[in-house]
């Protein structure tokens, strides 16, 4: 039986009663690829939720029939290098064309739609992600405008702009409604969301209680704009935002809620689910989070899951966040790969490679402040095992500026990350983006980015599967040591 007719026949014993998204898939560049899916929950979107997550290694052009009840976005990845969500509706057909590119030696992913609604997800994936493609706006804004209302005005009018494509289409009977309400509400919820946090930037010369009142009650008209209270937005990619601050902001105000703990966590929010949901909503992201920042125990961090433990004392989540920690920490301490920060201060990267008695070398460029970069050290075990095995020292560069030098180490020795750790300052960085980008007029290093280098050889090997690939990363890794050992190990 081949791998769809598995998917499906799994998909119909868990959804029943459930409608099916068909969406074809085909890679331009032809050989192996491997698509990532996530099967949407009912009632919200989980966005990239490791518990919803199925592959599939691509030769050919491949249907895959994705289980839906009702609309919903839904999230795809291309060989685990990039993934765009699309709002889908019960029963759509979509083909999506892939092409991957080098742009600066880094892929570059181009989408080409056609089927159901492909206008409109055309639309949406040029004009609106990733979100920050129309955030700019507010940068400045605060500063041009005279008065709140001069802000609300200007933000109100670029909103209506740029979102009033969907109405276009909805017009002309180029979008299915369903499709069109989530791609409306998304787009709107995320600028009405930034709009309203820049709003308190605004310098307005009237700071009495009058200014005040006048700055609550346009936050309140943008929330109505927004249409911030509807549970729609819960299945939303990023327009989900607002309707999360439109319950925050109720949280602090309702007089009914004395629960102290609750109002302070910056997940409160979740009390105002619907109960038949709540739990899955709330301790999914608990546990989102805890995966990605397992050793933190911020003062926020605990109100989080002391206000998720009031209400579900026994839940399967709580008792994982609570496991998680320690699992993930001893797994890696098991390894008994030392963790080396060097606080060397190296003239040229070559130094960092001569002051070390190997010959292979695996590079990861991150930085503390990078999630994606942060989500790929939850593989990081298997991968240094496989390392160690093959005698490639693992060296782990960081583009965190020097005055977080503190913050970096600190993150370093609780996560105990395995490796040699190197802080490189803004001249490495240059010589690490020639490297990466050899002739190239490159201005800005992308991370995460993983490279191999031989010292007996002096070549690189660069932009490299994430770890998350697993096998895919292995597999270029053997074929790079293979390819290159014909020459002796230098003295």
């Amino acid at each position: 039986m081949n791998i769809i007719a598995i998917l499906h026949l799994l998909a119909a014993s868990v959804f029943f009663d459930t409608a099916y998204v068909k969406i074809h898939v085909e890679f331009e560049s032809g050989g192996v690829n491997y698509v990532q899916f996530y099967t949407p929950d009912s009632n919200f979107f989980e966005g990239f939720d490791a518990q919803n997550f199925l592959e599939l290694r691509v030769e050919r052009p491949v249907d895959i029939k994705i289980p839906v009840a009702g609309s919903s976005f839904i999230a795809l990845k291309f060989n685990n290098e990039y993934g765009i969500p699309i709002a889908v509706a019960a029963n759509d057909s979509i083909c999506i064309k892939i092409m991957r590119q080098q742009q600066f030696n880094y892929p570059i992913y181009r989408f080409v739609f056609s089927g159901s609604n492909e206008e409109a997800n055309s639309i949406y994936i040029d004009r609106f992600y990733p979100a920050g493609k129309n955030l700019g706006f507010f940068d400045d804004l605060p500063q041009k405008s005279t008065s709140y209302s001069d802000y609300y005005v200007k933000a109100r009018e670029y909103i209506d702009s740029i979102t009033s494509v969907w109405d276009s289409l909805k017009v002309r009977n180029s979008i299915s409604p369903a499709v069109y309400d989530l791609y409306k509400a998304d787009t709107r919820g995320l600028l009405y969301d930034v709009a309203i946090r820049r709003m308190h930037k605004v310098a307005t010369k009237d700071s009495s209680w009058k200014g005040y009142a006048k700055w609550a009650a346009l936050k309140t008209v943008m929330y109505h704009h927004a249409n911030a209270s509807n549970p729609l937005l819960l299945k939303t990619y990023v327009g989900v935002q607002v309707y999360q601050a439109y319950l925050r902001d109720i949280l602090k105000e309702d007089d009914a809620v004395t629960d102290t703990i609750l109002k302070k966590s910056d997940l409160g929010y979740y009390y105002y689910y619907d109960t038949a949901y709540r739990e899955k909503a709330w301790g999914g992201m608990l546990l989102t989070l805890k995966e990605l920042f397992p050793t933190s125990n911020s003062q926020s961090n605990l109100f989080d899951l002391d206000g998720f433990k009031r209400y579900y004392p026994k839940s399967y989540y709580f008792n994982k966040v609570q496991n998680l920690q320690d699992s993930i920490i001893s797994e890696r301490e098991a390894l008994q790969v030392p963790v080396i920060i060097s606080k060397s201060k190296y003239k040229n990267i070559k130094n960092i490679f001569d002051s070390m008695h190997c010959r292979f070398f695996f590079i990861d460029v991150w930085a503390t402040w990078c999630k994606p970069c942060i989500e790929e050290f939850n593989h990081q075990t298997q991968l240094t095992k496989f390392l160690a095995d093959k005698n490639v020292q693992e060296v782990l560069f960081s583009i965190n500026d020097e005055a977080d030098s503190t913050q970096w180490q600190n993150f370093i020795i609780k996560q105990h990350i395995p490796g040699f750790h190197v802080l490189i300052n803004n001249l490495l960085q240059k010589q690490l983006l020639n490297i990466l980008s050899p002739g190239k007029m490159a201005s800005a290093l992308f991370i995460p980015r993983y490279l191999l280098y031989d010292k007996a050889k002096k070549i690189y090997k660069i932009n490299l599967p994430r770890p998350s690939t697993g096998h895919v990363l292995e597999g270029v890794i053997v074929d790079f040591i293979k390819n290159n050992y014909d020459l002796a190990s230098p003295k």
